[in-house]
């Protein structure tokens, strides 16, 4: 018996998508890829640093007109309602056409309303306490006007600083930006990480758009898209020899690479989220809006469900708050609407989610929460946990500029809804009153700090 080990297949990571195929005769050859964790000389470590104190001196900081500012349609986040994010990245909308149609749509559409909520907090904000934080843009060619800017970072003030201007809140309709001479991706991924947590499609956008960074793929090389198609994403989900020629599997630590980029903790978390872009594009656009969470996509995924299944799956989810384990059982379904009424008698779940009545001097039955307080829970937990970040990274002394973490702090406070705020305050309130009882006694600082002796009041 040969001790030589059976050849392995072809590694492909993820299903062919038939529009991503369509699109794989790029304008220009791919870069060249390197293995990361090769050797590095010297030379090029200090080639490295000359570039990152270059960049750090040429950066400045201005108040640009918002006109002269658009966005990048291919972050993963988008901030404007799906169908004004296509015609606004098509140009065949401008941004003060944009925020006035959404204003106007969200009189009328749920989904909407709940994004422009979320703007509207800001701009408010910004109205009473002017902009704190400045977006991060890069230069993007001229016009008749003056030098364009692309953002890198900031989206979300962008558009507030936008509709504060439309509604007559803020009169000036400029943006503080700090301006940058390269594109600098992983600044844009900190910042989302850091401002406002990602729901799971935004993070397959992401990651895909690492994912392909990494292979020296970018959108650039297909001008025919329209900037903020998912086409591009879907690229990342495709076999890689149809992304590298030639090759069975990605290149040596990229996975990994992308996985530290993005603070996921194994490769197999991006796998996961590169798998979500093989669902439908009618079922990616209803997650993207519902925020429907990476477990209950990634049921979909692995049952390999057809399009229309997707689509109604994820409604049932959205109207009744389901678990993955029901989604399961709604895609094997052979009749879906029995099986949810199955569900929804085992769970005695009625319309708004209460439970069913009970005969009078009978105990009452234990009634699960609504699925808007379940959908508000999830959003509110993952809120906490980007704040979660920055504060532990103030508290672990780490390199943080402390007043900058405290200003988003303060921001994403600002930006939550009244039921939001308010579960805020009852956590903070006696965190409060414990740290003003603590400042009223003196705190000896230690001789290790240098201050032997001193008190602080």
């Amino acid at each position: 018996m040969s001790s030589n080990p059976k050849p392995k297949p072809a590694r492909t990571h993820f299903s062919r998508d038939p529009l991503a195929a369509a699109l794989r005769s790029p304008k220009a050859p791919a870069a060249p890829i390197s293995d990361p964790g090769s050797s590095i000389s010297a030379r090029d470590d200090q080639s490295r640093l000359d570039q990152i104190l270059a960049r750090a001196a040429s950066r400045r900081e201005e108040e640009v007109d918002l006109t002269q500012i658009g966005p990048d349609f291919w972050q993963g986040r988008r901030i404007l309602p799906r169908a004004l994010h296509t015609e606004h990245a098509a140009n065949r909308l401008s941004a003060e056409a944009a925020i006035r149609a959404w204003i106007e749509s969200a009189a009328t559409d749920a989904v909407a309303a709940r994004k422009l909520a979320d703007i509207e907090a800001l701009a408010t904000s910004l109205d009473k306490r002017d902009q704190i934080n400045a977006s991060v843009v890069v230069p993007d060619g001229l016009d008749v006007a003056g030098p364009r800017y692309k953002l890198v970072a900031g989206e979300r003030r962008y558009w507030s600083a936008w509709l504060a201007n439309v509604r007559g809140q803020r009169p000036a309709r400029t943006l503080r930006v700090v301006i940058i001479p390269d594109f600098d991706l992983d600044l844009q991924i900190d910042e989302n990480a850091t401002q406002r947590a990602l729901n799971a499609v935004e993070t397959a956008r992401v990651a895909a758009r690492a994912f392909l960074d990494a292979l020296g793929i970018t959108p650039e090389r297909y001008p025919a898209l329209t900037p903020g198609d998912d086409a591009f994403y879907r690229l990342a989900a495709s076999p890689i020899e149809e992304l590298l020629p030639g090759r069975q599997r990605a290149p040596r630590g990229v996975l990994e690479t992308v996985a530290t980029r993005m603070g996921l903790s194994a490769q197999r978390q991006v796998e996961r989220y590169l798998q979500i872009l093989t669902l439908s594009e009618t079922a990616l656009t209803f997650a993207d809006e519902h925020d429907t969470t990476e477990r209950i996509l990634r049921v979909l995924v692995e049952a390999k469900a057809d399009p229309e299944r997707q689509v109604a799956v994820l409604a049932a989810v959205e109207a009744h708050g389901l678990s993955s384990t029901q989604a399961a059982r709604l895609v094997a379904a052979r009749d879906l609407a029995a099986e949810l009424a199955q569900i929804r008698r085992e769970g005695a779940l009625g319309e708004s989610g209460e439970g069913e009545p009970t005969e009078p001097g009978a105990p009452p039955t234990k009634t699960r929460p609504t699925p808007a307080r379940r959908r508000a829970g999830v959003q509110l937990a993952d809120r906490l946990s980007g704040v979660g970040k920055l504060v532990r990274s103030v508290a672990s002394g780490e390199k943080v500029n402390d007043q900058r973490a405290m200003e988003r702090i303060v921001d994403e406070a600002v930006a939550l809804r009244p039921k939001e705020a308010a579960v805020w305050l009852g956590i903070l309130e006696p965190i409060v009153a414990r740290l003003r009882q603590k400042l009223k006694t003196p705190v000896k600082v230690t001789p290790a700090r240098g201050r032997a002796g001193r008190t602080r009041r």
